[in-house]
């Protein structure tokens, strides 16, 4: 009988709005993590590690500002 302990759930009004709440914000994020973690996979798979300690400043007071940027453009990586 678990579809009557669910069904009880979801007819409670405080319950419905939070699922309602719940749902809508993942759907919403849903395409925001998709075209961040798929790019990032991407550079990772295929772009070797060498070419990141070539790119990427050797100074750690330059390097931060640099991986902030990088996270501004793909915040799923």
């Amino acid at each position: 009988m678990p579809h009557r302990q669910v069904g009880s759930l979801v007819s409670d009004p405080r319950s419905r709005t939070w699922l309602t709440v719940f749902v809508s914000v993942l759907v919403q994020a849903m395409p925001f993590l998709v075209f961040g973690v798929v790019p990032s996979a991407v550079i990772a798979v295929f772009v070797p590690r060498s070419f990141w300690a070539r790119a990427l400043p050797r100074h750690p007071t330059l390097a931060v500002p640099v991986a902030g940027a990088a996270g501004v453009v793909l915040p799923g990586g």
